[in-house]
């Protein structure tokens, strides 16, 4: 697995899908990871309507599991 980019070294691309990590959520002190893409000077979640201005690292997604047909018993 890629290991985690500072957003003060480089960016990724607009709208591409990375895992981004902010210090803390809402103030709470927890940090918080997500996928999300970056749009300008945010980042946006999935869902598109959650949006980020405090994200300080970065990184691509992982590959997906060989096998992502088969269960865990």
């Amino acid at each position: 697995m890629s290991a985690w980019i500072a957003c003060s070294e480089r960016l990724p691309e607009h709208y591409v899908r990375v895992l981004v990590f902010t210090p803390s959520l809402a103030g709470d002190g927890d940090p918080f990871v997500t996928a999300g893409q970056r749009e300008e000077t945010f980042w946006y979640t999935d869902d598109e309507l959650t949006m980020y201005s405090d994200v300080t690292h970065w990184m691509p997604l992982p590959e997906a599991p060989c096998n992502v047909d088969e269960v865990a018993p």
